[in-house]
């Protein structure tokens, strides 16, 4: 974190008065605050072809317990946005990370996949609260390139997350049953809670939005019919789908179709996971100062082509499966911290409502992602499925990417 002290000066006057985390601490705390949702998924894959033993399950059932974490966690960053933009920061994500801990002892104590479904419902709407917070937190205290680098030093240390996730679930369920997982969470939310506590408001009391509650949400309006900013998002939420079908394939595929045990799915996990955490680092160093255009064609071109070797080979072995796939996740890595500061820097004001569409769309494309990826299980080769996926929801936003070029629609530091 040193290597951030030289962009003090482009930091806002919010992040100066963090005089109990300092500006170290809020880096971890916001680093921190990325990873509940990796956390949240990765950590449990290895148990999930166990979990349906232990239930009685459907593999489509259980996976439920991946769809609806992901999809009331995208919806509940839209509420989230404009509470904190009206409220304020701090109380916001103090009662997420309550919500987030208390959610995760229920997943620890549910005797019925019914009840596990539930707890999951509300463990997501802790951890939308955690991100979405934690991203409007970034420009409430950084601006200029400082919060270039320090999106790219998040998703950096954040990608430890998924790298280790599956690996500390895979030696937890080699003593433990799968309850120890969400244990785990639950400490990791009581972590969490107490920065949040030792946490500074950052967003000053005039800029909050006045008026009643539903009148924040009248900027939901505002930025939807913002074509510079909505069409950006949904163009880089697209790749989410294939991104999350993999999150929910990934153990049937490496257990299921390559018969690789528990701990074995675990490291190839994780070595995914590592080359995707060098991809913010990789784009700082030679794409930061690209033009930008480029470089969002470039990602959504060569991601079309890891889906089609994916659809060719990916089936061969489990080696080939994991270099068609970790191409395509390094790139989605090297495409976040420039799509994400890029349409941050499209609107000004109601970073909250900003930060909550962009997380919103990201998981609730991702959702639909899980929805096609678990039904696909025992109707179509699932390797062949999620190559498709990874196709088709690259390649048309190449092409929706070049059309917004050409058009007239302005673009802040792309055009």
């Amino acid at each position: 974190m040193d290597s951030f002290s030289p962009l003090h000066s482009q930091q806002t006057e919010q992040a100066e008065k963090q005089t109990i985390l300092g500006h170290k601490g809020l880096i971890l705390f916001l680093v921190l605050s990325n990873t509940f949702v990796p956390l949240s998924t990765d950590m449990y894959l290895p148990a999930l072809p166990n979990m349906s033993e232990f239930f009685s399950a459907s593999t489509a059932i259980t996976n439920l317990t991946l769809t609806v974490f992901f999809l009331f966690y995208g919806i509940a960053t839209i509420f989230w946005g404009p509470f904190c933009d009206k409220y304020g920061r701090r109380p916001c994500i103090i009662l997420g990370a309550a919500c987030y801990t208390l959610a995760s002892l229920a997943c620890f104590l549910a005797d019925t996949i019914q009840m596990l479904i539930a707890a999951r419902i509300f463990q997501a709407i802790g951890a939308g609260a955690i991100i979405t917070i934690s991203i409007a937190i970034v420009k409430d205290c950084f601006i200029g390139s400082a919060r270039e680098r320090i999106l790219a030093f998040i998703y950096t240390m954040g990608g430890l997350a998924p790298m280790l996730a599956p690996v500390l679930g895979g030696q937890i369920l080699r003593f433990f049953t799968w309850r120890y997982v969400f244990l785990t969470l639950a400490l990791m939310g009581v972590l969490c809670l107490s920065l949040a506590l030792c946490y500074k408001e950052t967003q000053p009391e005039a800029e909050r939005c006045q008026g009643r509650l539903k009148d924040s949400f009248h900027h939901f309006h505002i930025l939807l019919n913002k074509k510079s900013f909505i069409i950006p998002v949904l163009l880089y939420a697209s790749p989410m789908i294939p991104f999350m079908g993999y999150i929910a394939l990934s153990s049937y595929i490496y257990e299921g179709f390559f018969g690789l045990s528990e701990q074995a799915y675990s490291l190839y996990f994780a070595a995914n996971a590592l080359v995707c955490m060098l991809s913010p680092t990789v784009y700082l160093r030679f794409f930061a100062n690209k033009a930008k255009a480029m470089v969002g064609t470039l990602i959504f071109f060569v991601d079309s082509i890891f889906g089609a070797l994916m659809l060719c080979f990916g089936s061969f072995a489990p080696w080939t499966f994991w270099l068609c796939f970790v191409g395509f996740g390094f790139l989605n890595g090297t495409c976040r911290t420039f799509s994400v500061n890029m349409i941050l820097d499209q609107h000004q004001g109601d970073s909250g409502s900003a930060a909550a569409l962009i997380a919103s769309s990201g998981i609730l494309f991702g959702s639909v992602g899980t929805v096609l990826a678990s039904f696909s299980l025992g109707s179509f080769p699932i390797v062949s499925t999620l190559g498709a996926l990874m196709l088709t929801f690259c390649f048309l936003p190449l092409l929706g990417w070049r059309w917004f070029l050409k058009s007239s629609i302005p673009c802040i530091g792309v055009k």
